[in-house]
Protein backbone atom coordinates (compact mmCIF):
# COMPACT_ATOMS: atom_id res chain seq x y z
CA UNK A 1 0.00 0.00 0.00
CA UNK A 2 2.94 2.35 0.53
CA UNK A 3 3.73 1.78 -3.16
CA UNK A 4 0.38 3.39 -3.93
CA UNK A 5 1.08 6.45 -1.79
CA UNK A 6 -1.11 5.41 1.13
CA UNK A 7 -0.27 6.03 4.76
CA UNK A 8 -0.02 2.67 6.50
CA UNK A 9 -0.28 1.60 10.11
CA UNK A 10 0.58 -1.98 11.02
CA UNK A 11 -1.07 -3.27 14.18
CA UNK A 12 0.55 -6.35 15.74
CA UNK A 13 1.02 -8.12 19.07
CA UNK A 14 4.78 -7.85 19.53
CA UNK A 15 6.38 -4.80 21.13
CA UNK A 16 8.91 -2.87 19.04
CA UNK A 17 11.72 -2.70 18.30
CA UNK A 18 12.26 -5.93 16.41
CA UNK A 19 12.92 -6.89 12.80
CA UNK A 20 9.35 -6.54 11.50
CA UNK A 21 8.65 -3.22 13.23
CA UNK A 22 11.97 -1.87 11.92
CA UNK A 23 11.13 -2.98 8.36
CA UNK A 24 7.71 -1.33 8.58
CA UNK A 25 9.24 1.92 9.83
CA UNK A 26 11.79 1.87 6.97
CA UNK A 27 8.87 2.14 4.54
CA UNK A 28 7.60 5.25 6.28
CA UNK A 29 4.70 3.34 7.82
CA UNK A 30 3.64 3.28 11.46
CA UNK A 31 3.93 0.25 13.74
CA UNK A 32 1.66 -0.12 16.78
CA UNK A 33 1.72 -3.03 19.21
CA UNK A 34 -1.51 -4.28 20.76
CA UNK A 35 0.46 -4.15 24.03
CA UNK A 36 0.74 -0.36 23.58
CA UNK A 37 -2.75 0.54 22.35
CA UNK A 38 -6.05 -0.93 21.25
CA UNK A 39 -6.88 -0.69 17.56
CA UNK A 40 -9.47 1.96 18.41
CA UNK A 41 -6.77 4.00 20.22
CA UNK A 42 -4.42 3.53 17.24
CA UNK A 43 -7.19 4.83 14.98
CA UNK A 44 -7.43 7.92 17.19
CA UNK A 45 -3.70 8.53 16.76
CA UNK A 46 -3.09 7.50 13.13
CA UNK A 47 -6.60 7.36 11.67
CA UNK A 48 -9.35 7.38 10.97
CA UNK A 49 -8.61 4.28 8.91
CA UNK A 50 -10.20 4.22 5.45
CA UNK A 51 -9.15 0.62 4.81
CA UNK A 52 -8.42 -2.09 7.35
CA UNK A 53 -7.00 -5.30 5.95
CA UNK A 54 -7.45 -7.87 8.72
CA UNK A 55 -5.20 -10.91 8.38
CA UNK A 56 -4.42 -11.81 11.99
CA UNK A 57 -6.34 -15.06 12.31
CA UNK A 58 -7.67 -13.76 15.65
CA UNK A 59 -11.40 -13.37 15.03
CA UNK A 60 -12.24 -11.07 18.01
CA UNK A 61 -9.98 -8.44 16.41
CA UNK A 62 -12.50 -8.16 13.56
CA UNK A 63 -15.02 -6.52 15.86
CA UNK A 64 -12.46 -4.06 17.22
CA UNK A 65 -11.46 -3.27 13.63
CA UNK A 66 -15.11 -2.67 12.75
CA UNK A 67 -15.24 0.01 15.44
CA UNK A 68 -11.88 1.55 14.43
CA UNK A 69 -12.92 1.89 10.78
CA UNK A 70 -13.57 5.45 9.60
CA UNK A 71 -16.68 6.68 7.78
CA UNK A 72 -16.98 5.35 4.23
CA UNK A 73 -14.31 2.79 5.17
CA UNK A 74 -13.76 -0.76 3.98
CA UNK A 75 -12.88 -3.64 6.31
CA UNK A 76 -11.33 -6.54 4.38
CA UNK A 77 -11.29 -9.91 6.14
CA UNK A 78 -8.68 -12.29 4.77
CA UNK A 79 -7.88 -14.67 7.61
CA UNK A 80 -9.59 -18.00 8.02
CA UNK A 81 -10.44 -18.94 11.58
CA UNK A 82 -11.52 -22.45 12.42
CA UNK A 83 -11.70 -22.49 16.15
CA UNK A 84 -14.63 -21.79 18.43
CA UNK A 85 -13.46 -18.36 19.61
CA UNK A 86 -16.29 -16.15 20.87
CA UNK A 87 -16.42 -12.45 21.71
CA UNK A 88 -18.78 -10.15 23.54
CA UNK A 89 -19.40 -7.20 21.25
CA UNK A 90 -21.56 -4.12 21.27
CA UNK A 91 -23.55 -5.28 18.24
CA UNK A 92 -25.80 -2.20 18.17
CA UNK A 93 -22.83 0.18 18.14
CA UNK A 94 -21.10 -1.76 15.35
CA UNK A 95 -24.32 -2.01 13.31
CA UNK A 96 -25.12 1.67 13.76
CA UNK A 97 -21.53 2.62 12.83
CA UNK A 98 -21.73 0.61 9.62
CA UNK A 99 -25.15 1.86 8.57
CA UNK A 100 -24.75 5.54 9.45
CA UNK A 101 -21.06 5.58 8.57
CA UNK A 102 -21.61 3.95 5.16
CA UNK A 103 -18.99 1.30 5.95
CA UNK A 104 -18.36 -1.98 4.14
CA UNK A 105 -17.04 -5.35 5.37
CA UNK A 106 -15.94 -7.91 2.79
CA UNK A 107 -14.18 -11.27 2.84
CA UNK A 108 -11.51 -12.19 0.31
CA UNK A 109 -9.23 -15.01 -0.77
CA UNK A 110 -6.43 -14.27 -3.22
CA UNK A 111 -5.92 -17.56 -4.93
CA UNK A 112 -5.95 -17.02 -8.70
CA UNK A 113 -3.00 -16.81 -11.05
CA UNK A 114 -3.81 -13.12 -11.65
CA UNK A 115 -3.42 -12.47 -7.92
CA UNK A 116 -0.02 -14.17 -7.92
CA UNK A 117 1.11 -12.16 -10.97
CA UNK A 118 -0.06 -8.95 -9.30
CA UNK A 119 1.95 -9.88 -6.21
CA UNK A 120 5.09 -10.51 -8.27
CA UNK A 121 4.60 -7.15 -10.00
CA UNK A 122 4.35 -5.47 -6.61
CA UNK A 123 7.57 -7.15 -5.49
CA UNK A 124 9.32 -5.71 -8.55
CA UNK A 125 7.95 -2.24 -7.74
CA UNK A 126 8.98 -2.61 -4.10
CA UNK A 127 12.56 -3.40 -5.10
CA UNK A 128 12.59 -0.29 -7.31
CA UNK A 129 11.25 2.07 -4.66
CA UNK A 130 12.90 0.49 -1.60
CA UNK A 131 16.15 -1.10 -2.89
CA UNK A 132 17.35 -3.96 -0.69
CA UNK A 133 14.31 -3.87 1.60
CA UNK A 134 12.79 -7.09 0.27
CA UNK A 135 15.98 -9.05 0.86
CA UNK A 136 15.59 -8.37 4.59
CA UNK A 137 12.27 -10.25 4.70
CA UNK A 138 12.58 -13.82 6.00
CA UNK A 139 10.21 -15.10 3.28
CA UNK A 140 12.26 -13.73 0.39
CA UNK A 141 14.29 -16.88 -0.18
CA UNK A 142 11.02 -18.50 -1.36
CA UNK A 143 10.07 -15.59 -3.62
CA UNK A 144 13.34 -14.77 -5.35
CA UNK A 145 13.08 -17.58 -7.90
CA UNK A 146 9.90 -16.06 -9.31
CA UNK A 147 10.96 -12.43 -9.04
CA UNK A 148 14.67 -12.48 -9.90
CA UNK A 149 14.27 -12.56 -13.72
CA UNK A 150 12.12 -9.40 -13.63
CA UNK A 151 14.48 -7.65 -11.20
CA UNK A 152 17.39 -8.38 -13.54
CA UNK A 153 15.48 -7.09 -16.58
CA UNK A 154 14.40 -3.98 -14.69
CA UNK A 155 17.94 -3.23 -13.51
CA UNK A 156 19.29 -3.67 -17.05
CA UNK A 157 16.97 -1.00 -18.45
CA UNK A 158 18.69 2.20 -19.60
CA UNK A 159 15.94 4.23 -17.92
CA UNK A 160 16.57 2.63 -14.54
CA UNK A 161 13.53 0.42 -14.13
CA UNK A 162 11.33 -0.96 -16.89
CA UNK A 163 8.15 -2.42 -15.50
CA UNK A 164 5.87 -4.80 -17.40
CA UNK A 165 2.78 -3.20 -18.92
CA UNK A 166 0.65 -5.21 -16.50
CA UNK A 167 2.00 -3.02 -13.70
CA UNK A 168 0.81 0.25 -15.21
CA UNK A 169 -2.79 0.00 -14.03
CA UNK A 170 -4.00 1.18 -10.63
CA UNK A 171 -5.27 -1.45 -8.22
CA UNK A 172 -7.49 0.79 -6.08
CA UNK A 173 -10.53 2.86 -7.09
CA UNK A 174 -9.73 6.38 -8.28
CA UNK A 175 -11.40 7.91 -5.22
CA UNK A 176 -8.72 6.29 -3.06
CA UNK A 177 -5.70 6.64 -5.31
CA UNK A 178 -6.38 10.34 -5.88
CA UNK A 179 -5.82 11.04 -2.17
CA UNK A 180 -2.05 10.64 -1.99
CA UNK A 181 0.00 10.80 1.22
CA UNK A 182 0.97 14.40 0.40
CA UNK A 183 -2.66 15.56 0.42
CA UNK A 184 -5.70 14.40 2.38
CA UNK A 185 -4.59 10.96 3.42
CA UNK A 186 -5.96 7.49 3.08
CA UNK A 187 -5.00 5.56 6.18
CA UNK A 188 -4.68 1.81 6.20
CA UNK A 189 -4.32 -0.57 9.13
CA UNK A 190 -2.73 -3.94 8.61
CA UNK A 191 -3.22 -6.15 11.67
CA UNK A 192 -0.68 -8.97 11.88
Amino acid sequence: MRLRGLEVTCYSRRLPPYRNSDLINELGAHYVSSQQATMIEASGTFGPFDIIFEASGFSPLVFEAAQALGKNGVLVLSSVTGRDKTADVNADKINQGFVLGNKVMVGTVNASRADFVSGVNDLVKAEAFYPGWLNQLPIMHYCQTAVQPRWSAARASSTGYAFPASMDHQFLPACWTSRQATGPSVRLALPR
